[in-house]
């Protein structure tokens, strides 16, 4: 067969563009603490599969291990001067969610936060792994004290606002989790595991490594893609533009005030 010539013009537009920004993102940086405090909401599909690494993270950073078996309220939330406390939300319905946002509003303007949220999500195929300290653009303006180095990131519920949306199936008696619906194959075998696995790295690098430099990631395991932003003054920046300042989020807190 001959060989298929192509024009340097097709070339160029041929060939997928490399995201460099990895390059100059600056790591994320936490509050001076002596203790670490992890609030895993969920336990279904994706928490399962993370409990374990969160339980061998929790070995590392020296942790006290304890299962609760009630349904998350902000009152569980214990914020102290000398911890840093990540909550973990595998969650598969909104309301579990908002009562996440809720308690990262209570402490919104605190600089540095003494309180994250790691949330995971995931569809059949795809899902996502998000972080965020605030849902305050005012304290996000706030987020490098150098160029190398944040402090705040947008709330996950600032990243995905509809993660706060009841999904219609939220509403049916006959709702699956999501372990049930990975049982009934309404969910890829693999993807619960993928989630997990990510997150476990998020946590690791956040408070193990110290070098974390992204806040969203996502994959869709059907093509092989994954797309991460990257902590650089533009992507966050971006969330304290005009006419993206007031989110589903803020609105919640205010509401719970």
């Amino acid at each position: 067969m001959p060989e298929r010539k192509t024009s340097a013009k097709n070339q160029a537009a041929n060939t997928p563009r490399l995201d460099l920004s990895f390059m100059s993102a600056a790591r994320v940086i936490t509050v001076a603490h002596e203790e670490v405090h992890f609030l895993m909401v969920g336990c279904g599909g994706n928490g399962s599969w993370l409990a374990t690494a969160v339980a061998r993270l929790m070995r590392v950073v020296k942790v006290e291990i304890r299962a609760v078996n009630s349904r998350f309220s902000v009152s569980m939330v214990d914020v102290k001067w000398n911890r840093l406390t990540v909550m973990i939300g595998c969650v598969d319905n909104a309301a579990g969610r908002q009562e996440m946002a809720r308690a990262l509003g209570i402490r919104r303007s605190e600089t540095p936060p003494r309180l994250w949220w790691l949330d995971c999500g995931n569809g059949s195929e795809s899902g996502q792994v998000l972080l965020g300290s605030t849902d305050d653009p005012k304290t996000l303006q706030r987020a490098f004290t150098l160029e190398t180095l944040c402090q705040h990131l947008p709330s996950p519920a600032w990243q995905c606002p509809d993660l706060l949306d009841p999904r219609p199936e939220e509403s049916d008696s006959r709702k699956l989790s999501c372990a049930e619906m990975a049982l009934a194959n309404a969910q890829g075998l693999i993807v619960n595991q993928r989630v997990a696995s990510e997150a476990a790295d998020y946590l690791a690098r956040l408070l193990a490594h110290r070098n974390l430099r992204r806040f969203a990631s996502y994959f869709d395991l059907a093509s092989g893609s994954v797309k991460n932003h990257y902590i650089t003054p533009d992507e966050i920046g971006a969330f304290t533009a005009p006419g993206n300042t007031v989110t589903k989020a803020a609105l919640l807190f205010q509401g719970h005030r």
